[in-house]
């Protein structure tokens, strides 16, 4: 028996996305081909970053001799496969930490077994941040995020994580060529975001918003998404400006989705679109925050204060919808407030502001119908925007 050997690995595991899905479209003939050239582009980077395929599957189980080697090797990887006749996208995890290497039998390879087998903790672990990625997206643990060490490449913390099978949520971070492109993925079966209150961690699902529930994905806008929230972490008041039907409303929701876990008091939809009597904004306003009459004079001072006032005193150049994210941390019981504001209107003189363009919606033609195709894939998308405006889910 072939003894086995403990050592510190760096594992990059890989998952092609919707495959099956691809399979069913193409058939199995013309699947066949798509895994050969995916195959054959994954292994032929594996010599310049050093690296051992270990097993395969929908992708690869793969181990390096550094955490850079292997984080080029996935940002290639990546590359390698938009490129291909049939461009795929996989998701990708990076994990540090003790593994146990075991050799097989020459007998036993004969028969079908791998030449080397992964054995230890850092394995599933591997396994478990990977299923967090998106498409595309590389996401480490903070063993890799450490040994990857000093980089030009940017990275970015998404937030601690609750993993099954580890005792305590561990910090997951972003790898990639572009910074803007960077989001907090989705909570997965076995995996989800938690923050810390009061000295407990809270899944961030369970903090309380009545945000609506989006039908759909939010594609774009990377640019505007970073400002936001460069902007937000900064500013009490931030107002966002354009033509109606441009999608701010849309944006700010992103925007404060995306931030929820850093508001742990919660985030808050206001619709001012209806109102047109200035006494019946703070009203609506404690209905959405369900402020009790006793705490009236708390949110009063904290929307008197001239740097939540909107941008426009009349009612019929109001902002058509607010949302609030509340964080501890403000005088006595009152929480710190940061609010995005929707304005068709002038430029808001008190607060930050930014300015909402329409989206561009990149289409294969060419010639003179390009123009054309563009206004109606806006236009398809405003009214899909519209839509769930009016009938999207709100949770409680």
């Amino acid at each position: 028996m072939i003894p086995a050997m403990s050592e510190l690995g760096v594992l990059l595991l890989t998952d092609v996305v919707d495959s099956t899905q691809l399979s069913e479209r193409l058939g199995d003939a013309a699947m066949a081909a798509v895994w050969s050239a995916h195959d054959r582009a994954a292994r032929d980077l594996l010599p310049a970053w050093r690296g051992r395929e270990i097993d395969k599957t929908d992708g690869m189980l793969l181990l390096f001799e550094t955490a850079a080697g292997a984080v080029q090797y996935a940002l290639a990887y990546h590359r390698a496969l938009a490129a291909l006749p049939v461009p795929l996208k996989a998701r990708a995890g990076l994990h540090v930490g003790p593994v146990i290497l075991r050799e097989n039998s020459a007998a036993d390879v004969a028969r079908g077994a791998k030449p080397l087998e992964v054995d230890g903790l850092a394995k599933p672990t591997t396994a478990r941040v990977m299923s967090l990625a998106r498409g595309g997206q590389t996401l480490l643990t903070p063993e890799a995020q450490t040994s990857l060490g000093a980089t030009p490449l940017p990275t970015q913390s998404h937030g601690h994580w609750v993993l099954k099978g580890l005792s305590a949520p561990i910090e997951l971070f972003e790898v990639g060529e572009d910074a803007a492109a960077f989001a907090p993925p989705p909570d997965g079966e076995k995996v989800y975001r938690v923050v810390q209150v009061g000295g407990r961690w809270l899944p961030v699902r369970q903090i309380p918003n009545n945000l609506p529930e989006q039908l759909t994905s939010f594609i774009g806008r990377e640019r505007e998404l970073g400002e936001l929230k460069a902007l937000l972490g900064k500013a009490r008041l931030l107002t966002l400006v354009g033509m109606g039907g441009m999608g701010k409303t849309r944006l700010s929701l992103q925007v404060a989705a995306e931030l929820m876990a850093e508001f742990p008091d919660g985030a808050w939809f206001l619709d001012l679109s209806p109102i047109r009597d200035a006494a019946l904004v703070a009203s609506e306003a404690a209905q959405v925050l369900a402020v009790g009459p006793g705490e009236h004079a708390t949110l009063m001072r904290s929307m008197r204060s001239p740097s939540m006032q909107p941008p426009d005193t009349e009612p019929a150049t109001w902002p058509s919808s607010r949302i609030t994210l509340s964080e501890p941390g403000g005088r006595g019981d009152e929480p710190q407030v940061r609010t995005t504001v929707n304005s068709t209107t002038r430029r808001p003189a008190r607060c930050h502001w930014m300015a909402v363009r329409s989206i561009s919606v990149s289409t294969p033609c060419t010639g003179p119908a390009r123009s054309g195709q563009r206004q109606r894939k806006y236009r398809e998308y405003r009214n899909q925007h519209q839509h769930q405006q009016h009938h999207g889910h709100v949770r409680q």
